[in-house]
């Protein structure tokens, strides 16, 4: 796990838990959630964010973004990308965090400390309930940047625990161990390596 230092906004390393993530608009955290992938996968790429890539035109390509690219976008391409996603806003009761995951494990995620507050102000922070855009988008100063910071970085979270063969109990943190347990600790080791190594090499 890594969180942001406040002066310098470098990833740093967080030894409370094996799991690393990286922040949004850090490889390899996606670029863009899968709904607009799949929903908007015509639209061409705003310039500046196909500038940072040349290999990546269309929205639909993104999910490649971080091959043979650098390793971060930069701010004014991260805000490029939030006025881009609000012109094409997904419907309301679209689920941005799947129902399981534990809440409170926010804080431990290397999100904005913007997107944590209305979290915390919209009390967002306990509980295993889906959350949804509108939900989310209710909550004052919750903005496009704000959705994308917390949608990207669960859904990388999300889906790279459930390829790992970890069942819904042991990966949200509830008491319920189970037979996935064994896998995740084998794999554990080498997916955590793997990833110290990509944030070394930016």
């Amino acid at each position: 796990m890594r969180t942001m230092n406040e002066s310098s906004q470098i990833p740093v390393r967080d030894t409370r838990d094996v799991f690393d993530v990286a922040p949004w608009g850090v490889a390899p955290t996606p670029v863009l959630p899968l709904w607009y992938r799949k929903h908007h996968s015509d639209l061409p790429l705003p310039e500046v964010v196909q500038n940072a890539n040349p290999r990546i035109k269309t929205v639909g390509e993104i999910g490649k973004f971080w091959e043979g690219s650098r390793q971060h976008l930069a701010t004014r391409e991260r805000q490029t990308l939030a006025q881009f996603c609000g012109e094409y806003a997904p419907p309301p009761d679209q689920v941005v965090v799947p129902e399981g995951i534990n809440h409170a494990d926010f804080v431990h995620f290397p999100l904005r400390k913007r997107t944590i507050n209305c979290l915390k102000s919209g009390k967002l922070m306990e509980g295993f309930s889906a959350i949804t855009v509108e939900q989310l988008m209710r909550i004052t100063n919750f903005g496009v940047l704000s959705l994308l910071d917390l949608w990207c970085v669960i859904e990388f979270v999300h889906n790279s625990r459930k390829s790992l063969g970890m069942t819904r109990g042991l990966a949200y943190g509830k008491e319920n161990f189970s037979e996935g347990f064994y896998e995740w600790n084998k794999a554990t080791s080498i997916f955590e390596e793997l990833f110290i190594v990509a944030k070394e090499f930016y």
